[in-house]
């Protein structure tokens, strides 16, 4: 459910992305299980040949070559998935973090690396993150939870944020170029500064003042403090 009342939401870690105990021990089991395949196809191979002893120590030697070369293959591979799953869930971890400079680099990394691209924090909670000055370029956030968070001076760009929530967030100074907004919740979040360029809405898109967009809508209205009837943002408090 989104929050849109003006309360202060700590900072906790996503559910399954806690820092636990690595287990090494299944990487080796399947290590194991595959070595043991390995011996076995080699000394049935070998046997059904019925070949001499010296063939079939040549025999058995030469599958169990082959069959290492496909064991250890298996096992980069594994070694490469568990490993960039860890990196991932690390990085997601740190966009929590109160050093703005910790959880922007984050980000940075998730985004050099595909994960903003790729709907990997689709539908994700990412409520009271901290990342001034950041940069969501190509990134796919559909559907996910960004209320109460510090995102101005950010930079959007070519993104897709429907049904995504900013909901009390401030995005002051920032500025969206290109950016998909369809049924996007921007209830009392803070837009002053806010550029908004070539951006698409709908009819479920939020706006600050908790009113629907529409085509008549005047951007200015919530991002432009000379306006005669500017809407002036209430900051949420903490507890």
């Amino acid at each position: 459910m989104r929050n849109t009342n003006n309360q202060h939401v700590s900072r906790t870690p996503i559910s399954g992305l806690k820092k636990e105990k690595t287990h090494d021990w299944a990487q080796w089991l399947v290590v194991a299980v595959l070595v043991l395949a390995v011996v076995v196809t080699g000394i049935v191979s070998a046997v059904l040949k019925e070949a001499t002893f010296k063939d079939w120590i040549a025999s058995f030697l030469q599958n169990m070559s082959a069959g290492f070369v496909g064991a250890g293959f298996t096992y980069w591979l594994i070694e490469i998935l568990v490993g960039n799953s860890r990196r991932k869930a690390e990085l997601i971890n740190k966009l929590y973090s109160r050093s703005t400079d910790v959880s922007v680099d984050a980000l940075q990394q998730l985004h050099d690396r595909g994960w903003l691209k790729d709907g990997s924090l689709e539908n994700m909670v990412l409520m009271g993150v901290q990342l001034p000055e950041a940069a969501f370029s190509l990134a796919q956030l559909e559907w996910t939870e960004l209320s109460l968070c510090k995102l101005n001076k950010c930079s959007f760009f070519l993104s897709n944020f429907s049904n995504a929530c900013f909901a009390s967030s401030d995005l002051e100074g920032s500025k969206f170029e290109g950016v998909e907004l369809y049924g996007t919740d921007f209830r009392n979040a803070n837009l002053k500064g806010v550029v908004f360029e070539n951006c698409s809405c709908d009819q479920f898109t939020r706006l600050p003042d908790g009113t629907y967009w529409a085509t008549e809508n005047d951007w200015t209205h919530f991002t432009d403090p000379t306006h005669p009837q500017f809407w002036s943002w209430e900051k949420p408090h903490d507890e």
